[in-house]
């Protein structure tokens, strides 16, 4: 369940990025991602215009992907983040109690952050990426 080598000649990668995370999660099918795509080129349209012009998915079901997508990439960035903590000296406990807080805040928050206010990592170890 991939996007097909024609979506890499009308989506740009983050729409790649979409397309995939929706086939992973089952909100899409194959043949369903493919008709997206074929109106994407056909009409010129954004992804995102394609699949709720054919009714493929709703605006929820869009925000629910978005949100994934951006889990995905808090994801991969925190795990390098952990990766460096621990290289520098974070107790592999308190690094992976960040990393159970974090998924049970749906990854809204960043791993530095929690290992900070948990005192895992001093402040000056890290910079804060949100206001608290």
């Amino acid at each position: 369940m991939e996007p097909d080598s024609q979506s890499s000649d009308v989506l740009t990668v983050e729409e790649r990025f979409f397309l995939h995370i929706a086939l992973k999660n089952g909100l899409l099918t194959q043949v369903d991602a493919d008709r997206a795509v074929r109106l994407c080129g056909e009409r010129d349209l954004p992804l995102e215009e394609a699949i709720t012009a054919l009714a493929l998915l709703d605006a929820p079901q869009v925000k629910r992907v978005r949100e994934a997508m951006a889990a995905s990439q808090v994801v991969r960035l925190d795990s390098i983040y952990a990766e460096v903590a621990l290289a520098r000296g974070a107790p592999r406990a308190a690094i992976e109690a960040a990393q159970a807080e974090q998924r049970r805040q749906r990854y809204r928050v960043r791993l530095g952050n929690l290992l900070v206010d948990g005192g895992g990592l001093a402040p000056t170890c890290t910079a804060r990426s949100s206001p608290r």
